[in-house]
């Protein structure tokens, strides 16, 4: 019999706000690691709390994930926590 904590969580909404939300997403690895990453349309939140475009995963080198995966949920979360505001704020105030 399934149960749940035999699922796993592949998104979260973390800021959510028609037409436009902030998930936390498992993304999948090439090592077959699975990590963490903030996103916001085709943006995605690095480590210092700056948004960066996402390129298509053929372009993404290992410069872009290290900036912008995390080895957990909860290490994205923190930074998220520390930085995070939504890029399209300005809209949400309007």
């Amino acid at each position: 019999m399934l149960q749940l904590e035999d699922l796993a969580v592949r998104q979260y909404i973390i800021d959510y706000d028609e037409p436009i939300d902030v998930t936390l997403d498992r993304v999948a690895q090439r090592d077959g690691i699975d990590k963490w990453a903030i996103r916001e349309k085709e943006c995605c939140l690095n480590h210092d709390g700056e948004w960066e475009s996402e390129p298509q995963p053929s372009s993404r080198d290992d410069a872009f994930l290290e900036r912008c995966r995390f080895k957990t949920p909860y290490a994205a979360l923190s930074v998220w926590n520390q930085y995070g505001k939504s890029r399209f704020e300005h809209y949400r105030s309007q």
